[in-house]
């Protein structure tokens, strides 16, 4: 039997709170759904579409996943519709790497990047963006990288990444691109890598405002995606239709939709580095995607773990210690800024009287 594996900090903060807690902690977005993808959904269930789509996904919604990512052949062969991007991701790492393997991931990193490859009996191996190519060794079989990443909000270059893909093609490995927060950008939008050893995951939890509806993507050569088809069969069967609905229906959405919802994030995040700002000796890593700032509480606090759970069981504010993300997370706090403006305010004057 496979040890148990430990509910991220994410997770546990939560299940520690005390009624009463606000969160700054969880990724959930709260901008509205975009009323075409409301309606979308309404006529789906009016027509009662309920019943399983082929195990791969409907054909148009993967056409259309291709169509924007079409580095591996434009139709649906190079597509895997799945369970939220989470469940791209365990393809690819269950599916792709065993016992002796290693995967790169970033030093500081969304908490599956590490919990997918020990399951799969593999070794994460952490290294800085700048350094993977020296923590590349003959039992490497895949790096993953974010963009926009979680926890961070770092937005990678394109020049960055396609070095990735060139370094993965050489050494005969993959890169997992983690697309799942690509329409949500600050101030430029993020480009992607090509190459025949890339594969993009993707989602629509984030974008849409639809994390209940568990819908992804993967995107891959059309023979590797063929081959992970049968371990995805075998853990779910299919994606839910209604959500493969809503996704269709999202792609259909107009540019000034997707502008709107990145304003109001914007705006959001400008009210939280104001707030930020005004506590003395407090820094943070500038984000430019996804709705998180990484804040560095090094010069006052030496764990900011015990910190989260003491706020969080006096049901005062949730937020994510950084050593959840990676040991050099120690004395950071990821804080969201995807929750609304009276909550933001709030949340962070209780955060700041909590640490002087």
């Amino acid at each position: 039997m496979r040890a148990t594996v430990p509910l991220s900090l994410i997770r546990q903060v939560q299940v520690a709170a005390a009624p009463g807690a606000i969160s700054l902690a969880v990724g959930e977005p709260s901008h509205a759904v975009p009323a075409p993808v409301r309606a979308a959904l309404e006529e789906a269930v009016r027509r009662g579409d309920f019943r399983y789509s082929l195990n791969a996904g409907r054909p148009d919604l993967r056409r259309a996943v291709a169509a924007r990512r079409p580095h591996h052949g434009q139709d649906e062969r190079s597509v895997l519709i799945t369970v939220g991007s989470q469940e791209a991701l365990a393809l690819a790492v269950l599916g792709l790497t065993g016992e002796g393997d290693e995967v790169v991931i970033p030093d500081i990193a969304y908490p599956a990047y590490e919990t997918l490859p020990r399951l799969a009996g593999a070794t994460p191996v952490r290294a800085p963006l700048d350094g993977i190519e020296a923590a590349i060794t003959p039992r490497t079989r895949l790096v993953i990288v974010g963009s926009p990443a979680n926890p961070t909000g770092e937005v990678v270059s394109v020049e960055r990444f396609q070095a990735l893909a060139d370094l993965a093609a050489a050494h005969d490995l993959w890169l997992v691109s983690d697309e799942v927060y690509e329409e949500l950008w600050l101030e430029t939008p993020p480009r992607y890598a090509s190459g025949p050893r890339v594969l993009h995951v993707g989602g629509i939890s984030k974008s849409l405002a639809l994390t209940g509806l568990r819908l992804g993507w993967l995107v891959a050569p059309p023979d590797v995606a063929d081959a992970l088809l049968g371990l995805h069969q075998n853990l779910v069967t299919c994606a839910p239709s209604l959500a493969q609905t809503a996704a269709l229906a999202g792609f259909a959405l107009p540019l000034s939709d997707l502008e709107a919802i990145r304003h109001e994030y914007r705006r959001r995040w400008g009210l939280m580095r104001s707030l930020l700002a005004a506590l003395p000796g407090v820094r943070w890593r500038e984000p430019a995607g996804a709705f998180y700032v990484f804040v560095d509480l090094r010069e006052r606090l030496a764990s900011t773990t015990e910190l989260a759970f003491e706020l969080a069981r006096a049901g005062k504010v949730l937020v994510v210690p950084g050593e959840g993300f990676g040991p050099d997370g120690q004395g950071w706090l990821r804080l969201s800024f995807s929750v609304p403006e009276a909550d933001i305010r709030e949340g962070m004057a209780r955060l700041a009287a909590a640490i002087g």
